[in-house]
């Protein structure tokens, strides 16, 4: 991946503002540490069966893992990395404490997906909303057990 980081980084801090405004947070301009990894990679630290089409993965300790086919440069793209910022804001405030059970869970992704997909219509963004509402259905269907 050939990135240009002074834009890499620009667009990272514009992206964590909107985040921070989304969630009513006061703007922060600590940048968390991001690694490029291949796909294999990033199912391995992610994954506890097949997931093929993951393309990001955040950490409580400040760590962001996104794909190294991701385009910083297109949209869609661009959506995922935001999508990723708001679970690293959602661990730095605790807004919802780094636990694994899968209601917590689902509320952290429902709100970073909602965050995604009002950037992708606020920015006027080319998208195939088709992509969005598959992975929001795929998303829906999980289905947490019962206490």
């Amino acid at each position: 991946m050939n990135i240009d980081m002074d834009s890499f980084r620009e667009s990272i801090l514009g992206l964590l503002v909107y985040a921070h405004v989304e969630l009513g947070l006061p703007v922060e301009n600590v940048l968390p540490q991001i690694k490029f990894v291949s796909t294999e990679q990033l199912q391995e630290l992610a994954c506890e069966g097949i997931c093929s089409d993951i393309k990001g993965w955040t950490t409580a300790d400040d760590l962001i893992y996104l794909n190294n086919n991701l385009d910083i440069d297109i949209a869609y793209d661009k959506s995922i990395i935001l999508h990723e910022l708001v679970h690293y804001i959602q661990y730095k405030h605790s807004l919802n404490n780094y636990n694994s059970d899968c209601i917590t869970w689902k509320s952290r992704e429902a709100q970073a997906f909602q965050i995604q997909i009002n950037w992708l219509q606020t920015t006027k963004s080319e998208y195939s909303s088709l992509r969005v509402n598959q992975v929001m259905r795929n998303f829906h269907r999980i289905k947490c057990p019962l206490p």
